[in-house]
């Protein structure tokens, strides 16, 4: 696999500066491990970023009005008191549908390729990995 030069410095960069890189990056090589426990941390104060088939599938259950068009012409779920808009007091109430981000939480691929753990503050599954881990 080719990687880009200006990819190359950046992943240089944010190994350089970044001390819990590492951690996240074997965080992510064992997501395995990760048990999500439905606490509800990752539906707060984040921003939630929609693919046109999320937005499909979830129009396709019968909602509307759940999003914003962004500056940049993406769509973000509404977050209504920092809460993100499916949330409520049972938990996610579209769970089955919920957006391919949120079934991907907390885990991404940095530059497409490398895994990585997004956060452990606020994620209760998270911390319990980090002590497997650790």
């Amino acid at each position: 696999m080719h990687v880009p030069l200006i990819v190359q410095g950046l992943l240089v960069a944010l190994l350089l500066s970044a001390p819990y890189f590492w951690k996240r990056v074997l965080l992510g090589y064992n997501k395995n491990l990760f048990s999500c426990t439905r606490c509800g941390g990752c539906c707060r104060d984040v921003t939630v970023p929609l693919t046109q088939e999320d937005v499909k599938r979830i129009e396709g259950a019968g909602y509307r009005r759940f999003y914003a068009d962004t500056w940049i012409g993406t769509k973000i779920v509404l977050m209504p008191g920092l809460t993100c808009f499916f949330y409520g007091d049972g938990g996610c109430r579209i769970y089955s549908i919920r957006p391919q981000i949120c079934k991907e939480f907390p885990f991404t691929k940095i530059f497409g390729f490398i895994p990585y753990a997004r956060t452990w503050y606020y994620c209760k599954g998270m911390q319990e990995m980090r002590k497997i881990i650790e």
